[in-house]
């Protein structure tokens, strides 16, 4: 998964680039997903029903939404009900409560309907359904729950190296780093890129144990000289049970900053932050290249991460503050 500054893309997990198209504010970005999802040539041969303007009429980027919302319905069409299907009837006679809302629609095997998707080879579409697309980057996960207030003061938004005569730790509350020590996936830390960096797991496991790291580790060096600015450590855990009911997905996502003076970026969420609109098995790759956009691609990434997280290798990441391409553009590094 390299990314280099001279590519002037990044390369993302599919489900981060379809969070784009759907939440990302500037257009430029949009097409851009859009570009790394579906090929412009493919998309203008590919062909829906739209209830207010003819679907050719659309921009490149809400075209290819639509599409891919209809291929994730098609997929799996009994699991649809989460993808915001709508009766057929508000597609074909839309009353007052449905003006201000663009219904799209599918038909079987219709000889005016055709798709070519990005795995090539054109059909026509093999179910008949109406929907509406995804409006905000929470429409792109399963669910995202709100946070209670005794819960939320253990996950800070920043943390630091606390460094001492015995090493280095972060400042994490000590019921985090017990409840990181219990869950299912312990925390690991993942480069700028999403690759699994296993030579340090024993550095981060020390983090979470309540020990210092030794300063002459080659984790702290690397800390100082900038080597895992954009590193993400990552995990999840369970919290408590609370009044029998059963214990919540908790996620927690720090980013590494340029130094071990810099204060390492937190998010955390609590719900389930697997993909609504599944694409695995609809695209030719689960990772794609998304183009930078002059810098406005990490920018747009970074709020959708702090928001709802970006699944950026294994894990979720919640940050893009430190990320060396964003930095580097900022540095005017293109």
């Amino acid at each position: 998964m390299d990314s280099t500054l001279s590519d002037k893309s990044i390369r993302l997990d599919a489900s981060a680039a379809f969070q784009l198209l759907v939440a990302a504010q500037s257009p430029e970005v949009r097409d851009a997903a859009a570009e790394a999802l579906w090929p412009r040539e493919l998309a203008a041969l590919s062909q829906l029903d739209c209830s207010d303007v003819p679907f050719e009429s659309l921009p490149y980027s809400e075209r290819v939404l639509a599409l891919l919302v209809a291929l994730v319905i098609e997929a799996n069409p009994r699991k649809a009900t989460r993808l915001r299907v709508q009766p057929l009837y508000r597609f074909l006679t839309p009353g007052p409560e449905t003006d201000s809302v663009r219904v799209f629609r599918m038909r079987h095997n219709a000889l005016d309907q055709r798709v070519v998707s990005p795995l090539g080879g054109s059909r026509p579409w093999q179910t008949t359904s109406a929907f509406v697309l995804p409006r905000c980057a929470s429409d792109t996960v399963l669910q995202i729950c709100a946070w209670g207030t005794a819960e939320q003061r253990h996950y800070r938004r920043e943390y630091k190296w606390v460094v001492d005569s015995g090493g280095a730790t972060l400042n994490i509350s000590t019921r985090v780093k017990g409840r990181a020590l219990r869950s299912w996936y312990s925390p690991v830390l993942l480069s700028h890129t999403g690759d699994r960096m296993c030579a340090f797991d024993r550095y981060v496991q020390t983090l979470f144990a309540g020990s210092a790291i030794r300063l002459d580790s080659s984790m702290i060096m690397r800390l100082c000289a900038g080597g895992l600015a954009g590193s993400v450590i990552s995990f999840s855990n369970q919290l408590p049970i609370v009044r029998g009911r059963r214990p919540r997905d908790a996620t927690l996502s720090i980013e590494i900053g340029p130094s071990i003076d810099s204060t390492a970026v937190g998010a955390f969420f609590k719900g389930d932050l697997n993909p609504r609109y599944g694409l695995r098995g609809l695209l030719p790759s689960t990772c794609v290249k998304v183009g930078l956009a002059g810098g406005r691609t990490l920018e747009e990434l970074h709020d959708i991460a702090q928001q709802v997280g970006v699944w950026h290798g294994e894990r979720i990441r919640g940050s893009f503050f430190h990320h060396p391409l964003r930095t580097g553009l900022l540095q005017g590094v293109a």
